[in-house]
């Protein structure tokens, strides 16, 4: 992984827990603020203005976990979907389900791969979720913020997702977001379907042009942190997500188990950095 250092910490004291007003949402509906500790990881040196360096030119976001808060929203389509078709769940139904393609999800919730089970899962879980449980989506303090503050400052965003395209879309009109975005790319976006997430950020940087050295990633799973590997980007966790990314320690070393090289046992010092703070690691805040 490419590593941009970064030279703001975040201080000590704890984000305030309030809700934010977001476009086209109503007022029982509130912003998810993030958990105590929650943060960015980066490898810490000097912010790219300090250093002389380039800030990126655009940015790539995973999204369930990272730029909204699911877990209510999803989890509540799952019940449904074995409710109605009478299904019990081998596992636990929490936050830890959310992030990976909607069949995979099913196969692990129920312990069973038969096509035409998982099929049948599938569309219940589209129809409640695309009728109203989407609405109960909300978007973690701060995150708002930050977009703004990127897209001020000219650089591009992106989404790459699990989740459905149509899903993604209708969330994002939903919250007002829809143009905020130069792209929103998930598996189902091309045809044939793409088979993970890093295939689907390797169509948009040859689809948009965009330099892998001037491109950042942010996410919370393994995938995302391998996605931003294997395309040479730079990898935020979003360390209030659900995602095994996202349980990365304050300076834990991270070494890439594909490969057996000395480099890849290379330590990254972790710098915890709330959303907000992003944006002084761009140098967009003095």
């Amino acid at each position: 992984v490419r590593c941009t250092p970064i030279w703001r910490r975040c201080n000590s004291r704890t984000a305030l827990w309030r809700p934010l007003k977001i476009p086209h949402m109503s007022q029982d509906q509130i912003t998810r603020s993030a958990p105590e500790g929650a943060s960015l990881s980066a490898t810490p040196e000097a912010s790219p203005r300090q250093a002389g360096g380039v800030p990126p030119r655009a940015v790539l976001f995973d999204f369930d976990g990272t730029l909204i808060d699911s877990a209510k929203s999803v989890l509540a389509s799952l019940s449904h979907a074995l409710d109605t078709e009478g299904v019990q769940p081998r596992v636990d139904l929490g936050p830890q389900l959310i992030g990976p393609p909607l069949r995979r999800t099913l196969m692990t919730l129920v312990g069973d791969e038969t096509p035409a089970l998982i099929e049948r899962l599938a569309q219940r879980f589209r129809e409640h979720y695309d009728a109203e449980s989407y609405r109960a989506t909300e978007v973690f303090e701060g995150v708002p913020e930050l977009l703004q503050q990127l897209r001020q400052a000219k650089i591009a965003l992106y989404i790459v997702t699990n989740k459905r395209v149509s899903a993604t879309r209708r969330i994002l009109e939903h919250l007002g977001w829809h143009d905020w975005f130069q792209g929103v790319y998930a598996l189902d976006a091309f045809e044939p379907a793409l088979p993970n997430k890093p295939a689907v950020v390797a169509a948009v940087l040859k689809q948009h042009g965009l330099a892998p050295e001037l491109t950042w990633m942010v996410g919370d799973s393994e995938e995302d942190e391998r996605a931003a590997h294997e395309n040479g980007l730079t990898f935020f966790a979003a360390r209030w997500g659900y995602g095994a990314a996202a349980q990365l320690a304050p300076a834990q070393p991270y070494s890439d188990p594909a490969q057996d090289s000395d480099q890849s046992r290379e330590l990254r010092q972790m710098t915890k950095i709330r959303p907000t703070d992003l944006s002084s690691a761009l140098g967009l805040i003095p």
